[in-house]
């Protein structure tokens, strides 16, 4: 448990500082039931690890990590999230893999949907405020005072952050799905909210020297797919599939780029 409560400081900072991909896929079946998958790859928080760590993280660097998260297990006293939220990721589960030893650091989200509704208030979730891969693990672990841990030399608590995250970067776009219908667009005033941000100002900065987030999103779907919009999508040879790759940063300087239609 403490070290999960050190992964969230982590969670809240590291796609800042470094150059990191995400991937995620959606599967839509017939009946509109499906999931959605998300993987990151968060490698180079080793090496902050290790150097929060100290002489204690060396005698963990060759601790194995492979385990996978029941999220009904902590669910019921998570703090933050109303019972409709909670019902949506009940049945999810978060994988995490990591070898110190080899820097080998990987987190998967799975959560399932019974249809394109909650597949709808589900993307919705996990990209506003409260949800984020950062702020759900902040749900679940709890608050409480912070405690050290001896194993890694650190408070097991997070301490604030003040720099955007990246749920308040994808919160800026509006997203509606439907039987045939895939849809994002940018809603003109969240953006114009978040810009005002002055922490988003210098964020945009870090994106102008280089910064990326490379973002993957990969739609498998039932049927075939009739018409993409969007420029950079790459539809499969049986029509079935899309895939939509961007630098996430690029929402400071062009949020066009991650607007889309797809209709199947």
């Amino acid at each position: 448990m403490k070290f999960l409560k050190f992964l969230v400081i982590g969670l809240c900072c590291v796609w800042l500082t470094s150059c990191l991909e995400i991937n995620e896929n959606v599967e839509i079946k017939a009946n509109g039931s499906g999931k959605v998958s998300t993987t990151t790859d968060l490698s180079q928080l080793v090496d902050m690890m290790s150097a929060m760590g100290g002489e204690e993280f060396d005698k963990k660097k060759d601790e194995k990590i492979d385990t996978v998260i029941e999220m009904k297990k902590f669910l019921d006293t998570a703090k933050g999230l109303t019972a409709e939220q909670k019902a949506l990721l009940m049945n999810g589960k978060i994988r995490m893999k990591m070898n110190l030893a080899e820097k080998v650091f990987n987190i998967n989200m799975e959560f399932p949907f019974d249809n394109l509704e909650k597949y709808q208030q589900l993307n919705n979730l996990l990209n506003s405020g409260a949800g984020g891969m950062d702020n759900i693990m902040k749900s679940v672990m709890g608050g409480g005072a912070p405690e050290k841990d001896s194993s890694i030399g650190i408070t097991d608590q997070p301490a604030p952050v003040n720099s955007p995250g990246m749920e308040q970067l994808t919160s800026v776009f509006d997203f509606n799905a439907s039987n045939g219908l895939i849809k994002k667009t940018l809603n003109q005033e969240k953006y114009k909210k978040l810009m005002e941000d002055p922490q988003v100002q210098q964020l945009k900065q870090g994106s102008e020297m280089g910064v990326e987030l490379l973002y993957t999103t990969t739609f498998k779907l039932p049927r075939p797919i009739k018409k993409v919009d969007n420029p950079s999508a790459k539809i499969s040879d049986d029509k079935k599939t899309v895939i939509i790759r961007n630098n996430l940063l690029d929402i400071l300087t062009a949020p066009q780029k991650f607007e889309y239609t797809i209709q199947y």
